[in-house]
């Protein structure tokens, strides 16, 4: 038997597999352009007891607490107000930093740690913030005209606990998440800056314990969207 094709069936079927090679085409050629967060700077804190390492700039703005790395962890003594920052700078519109964190019982209503982004000083940045005793989260706009919190919230933050910090900064746009380690329950906060924009390149740990006060943090991670 001898089948016979009408000229426009043998069209649509050469068109049908020039659109699919066509497609293929555009999955081999993908260059990875499409964004995605990179990871560029990671620390376990995984290493001999001692100073934290080359790779921070570490100030203490009062007080005469100490950091170290103790049990593969950065450790922070009380009786302190503090700012550990990496040594290289990022001036990407997007960046996300987070860090793990170990609460221990507070002797002081001024305990609270944050993990900050695009800082040009020692007090200039955005930060997301965790005030233990006063039980609240801020996401703040750090100047040297004071440091207001662009929004504030009521959280239940537990002694003997762990965290996971996490802050993006997308240009106006900040977005906060607080996942507490040992339920899983995470919660997430937004706040936008109308204001001028911080454009500095800083990444930072910061925070205030008194004078009882231990704090550890783990994992410290930056990650840029580009």
């Amino acid at each position: 038997m001898i089948y016979k094709f009408k000229p426009y069936t043998i069209v649509l079927a050469l068109l049908s597999i020039a659109f699919l090679m066509f497609l293929q085409s555009c999955t081999d050629d993908d260059t990875g352009d499409t964004p995605e967060w990179q990871t560029v700077f990671f620390d376990d804190f995984n290493r001999s007891d001692g100073p934290v390492g080359s790779n921070y700039s570490a100030q203490i703005e009062n007080g005469s607490g100490a950091f170290s790395i103790s049990d593969n962890m950065l450790q922070l003594s009380g009786g302190i107000y503090y700012t550990i920052r990496y040594v290289n700078e990022f001036t990407n519109d997007v960046i996300r930093v987070s860090i793990k964190c170990s609460t221990t019982s507070s002797t002081s209503d001024t305990y609270g740690f944050a993990v900050c982004a695009k800082g040009t000083g020692i007090q200039e940045s955005y930060c997301g913030a965790v005030w233990m005793v006063k039980d609240t989260v801020t996401i703040l706009k750090m100047t040297e005209l004071g440091y207001p919190p662009l929004i504030s919230k009521a959280y239940d933050v537990q002694e003997n606990r762990s965290y996971l910090l996490e802050f993006t900064v997308n240009k106006e746009d900040l977005t906060f998440i607080l996942k507490d380690l040992i339920t899983g329950i995470s919660n997430t906060w937004n706040a936008k800056d109308t204001g001028s924009l911080l454009t500095g390149g800083s990444v930072s740990i910061n925070g205030i314990q008194g004078n009882g006060d231990v704090i550890y943090f783990d994992d410290f991670k930056i990650e840029k969207y580009e």
